[in-house]
C-alpha cells in the first residue's frame, strides 16, 4: 500500500508512534543538494492498555518492560534491535549517512511514551549501538567499566502530549476526536474509492 502524496490519511489508518528523520545535506559541486529521509513507525510488541475485571491475568502479572500495562516487552525491544540493523544496512551501509552517530544528520522524535520512547532507543541500538568498530571509547562513549563496549547513547525528543502536533495528530478532547474520525471516515472512503490508492 503505498501513502505517497496522502499523509493527510495516515492518521485515520493508524496513530504515529515513532517519527524518525534522517537530514543529509551535502554540496555537489554544480549546486546545493539536501536530501531527507523520513521514516514512521509504531512501537513494537507490548503488554495490553486494559483489560475486563473478571481476566484472570491483571495488570499486576505483566511484569516486564518495567511492569504493567502497555509496556513494551522484551520480544517488542528485539523487534526494534532488529529494525534498527535494518536501517543501518539500507542508510549507513550505502553510505547516506555517516557510520558514526552525527546529531546532525540523525533526529529522533517519540511520543511520551514508555513504549514508543525505548522502542526509539532499541532502534538507535541496532543502528548505532553495535560494537563494530565504527565507534571509538573515550571519544564516541565513555572509557570506563560497565560501559558497554560500542554503545553510543543517542537522544530521543518528545514533546508534552498537548503540544505535540507532529505524533499525536488527533485531536485531544473525546467530542473533537469523533467529529475527526468521521470527517477523516468519509475522506478515507472517497481516497479508497478514488482508486489511488494501490495495494
Amino acid at each position: 500500500m503505498s501513502y505517497i502524496g496522502s499523509f493527510r490519511f495516515v492518521p485515520s489508518i493508524f496513530r504515529i508512534a515513532l517519527l524518525f528523520c534522517v537530514f543529509l545535506t551535502y554540496a555537489n559541486i554544480c549546486s546545493p543538494i539536501v536530501n531527507i529521509k523520513c521514516q514512521v513507525w509504531r512501537h513494537g510488541d507490548r503488554s495490553p492498555t486494559r483489560t475486563f475485571p473478571t481476566d484472570p491475568i491483571q495488570e499486576v502479572d505483566w511484569t516486564f518492560g518495567g511492569g504493567g500495562f502497555g509496556q513494551l516487552s522484551p520480544k517488542g525491544m528485539a523487534q526494534h534491535l532488529k529494525f534498527g540493523k535494518l536501517l543501518r544496512k539500507l542508510y549507513v551501509d550505502t553510505g547516506f549517512l555517516s557510520k558514526k552517530y552525527s546529531s546532525k544528520e540523525v533526529y529522533i522524535r517519540s511520543t511520551d511514551v514508555n513504549r514508543t520512547i525505548i522502542s526509539a532507543m532499541s532502534n538507535m541500538l541496532g543502528m548505532y549501538g553495535q560494537n563494530d568498530g565504527s565507534s571509538q571509547a573515550g571519544v564516541d562513549y565513555p572509557d570506563e567499566i560497565g560501559w558497554p563496549v560500542g554503545y553510543v547513547p543517542i537522544p530521543v525528543h518528545i514533546v508534552d502530549f498537548h503540544t505535540d502536533h507532529v505524533c499525536h495528530l488527533l485531536p485531544k478532547s473525546a467530542h473533537d476526536r469523533r467529529l475527526f474520525l468521521r470527517r477523516m471516515s468519509k475522506c478515507n472512503l472517497n481516497w479508497v474509492l478514488s482508486g489511488r490508492m494501490s495495494t
